[in-house]
């Protein structure tokens, strides 16, 4: 209950420092409150931050990605084994420093297991899903589940102290380290190199080459 009735200060510290504060909704479905839209080119200001958060009711926090957030981009791993070997295989190609970096910035745990980390870079684009395989759980072959994701521009992300009904599990968004006060800025080329790397663990099959057939014309 300490956790819902601090949520207002949360929520203006989070705006001061420069994020676009919007609160999810409460249903699990990890998606904005619905008059997002208008948010995300123009972030709201303290006045409204504290009408959404003033009855203390809210349990979740979250900021509008892109631009309108100084740049900010989401660099999301759903899976902890994924997040370790990303980070196992970042180390063998002398990313280390980048990776530390932005870790000591301000990184979160998902209440599904996944890893958030943040970043602001001038050159930005819109959220990507940049691994995946297929779900071998699924009746329909064509179902995947994501690896790694990016939420940039038009993007939404829940952040920790989130908890209750905001996810599905009922579970909280746990800040692992640093703050958002601390969000690193990379240049263009580290983006790339995060990119770069992520996309080797997609696990997706490549699409067979299907041969033109040529019409054969008489005469």
């Amino acid at each position: 209950m300490t956790q819902v009735a601090g949520l207002l200060d949360v929520a203006l510290s989070y705006s001061r420092a420069g994020l676009a504060v919007l609160p999810p909704r409460q249903d699990g479905s990890k998606a904005p409150i619905a008059e997002w839209a208008s948010y995300q080119e123009n972030p709201p200001d303290e006045a409204q931050v504290k009408r959404w958060y003033a009855n203390g009711r809210r349990t979740g926090i979250g900021t509008v990605c892109g631009s309108v957030a100084g740049n900010l981009e989401l660099f999301e791993f759903d899976w902890y084994d994924t997040y370790l070997l990303f980070c196992e295989l970042a180390a063998e190609a002398g990313m280390d420093e980048l990776i530390r970096a932005i870790k000591d910035g301000y990184s979160e745990r998902t209440p599904g297991g996944g890893i958030h980390w943040y970043y602001r870079c001038t050159e930005i684009g819109g959220s990507t899903k940049l691994a995946r395989r297929p779900d071998a759980q699924a009746d329909n072959p064509l179902n995947v589940k994501t690896l790694i994701e990016t939420k940039g521009e038009g993007g939404y992300a829940i952040m920790a102290p989130s908890s209750g009904t905001v996810h599905e599990t009922g579970n909280a968004y746990e800040a692992l380290t640093g703050s958002v006060e601390d969000i690193i800025e990379i240049n263009p080329y580290e983006r790339q190199q995060l990119w770069q790397l992520a996309r080797t663990l997609d696990e997706m099959p490549e699409e067979e080459c299907r041969p033109v057939k040529t019409p054969v014309i008489d005469g």
